[in-house]
């Protein structure tokens, strides 16, 4: 299983990841929390799971994601950016 974590720095956020050999940091937790979702979804779509975990500035856990593996049959995962507001659904 592929790790994802999303954690305080001195100046901004950073994603780590066993799934890539650098640490991406940010200046907001939302853009570290955006990244780190397609850094795990991306290794689900690639057959690999994952699990990402976005922790606070106080060191406490804010949340706990696993992305499971797609199987050769599945069909394509649906996740928020494939919608955007005042567009529904196809």
């Amino acid at each position: 299983m592929k790790t994802v974590s999303v954690m305080p720095a001195a100046e901004g956020w950073v994603v780590r990841s066993d799934a890539m050999d650098n640490e991406l940091y940010f200046r907001t937790g939302a853009e570290a929390e955006r990244a780190a979702r397609r850094i795990a979804e991306a290794a689900a779509q690639a057959g690999e799971p994952a699990e990402l975990t976005i922790l606070l500035r106080d060191g406490g856990k804010a949340a706990r994601f696993i992305c499971p593996p797609l199987l050769p049959d599945s069909p394509p995962r649906v996740t928020a950016a494939d919608f955007r507001p005042g567009l529904e659904a196809a």
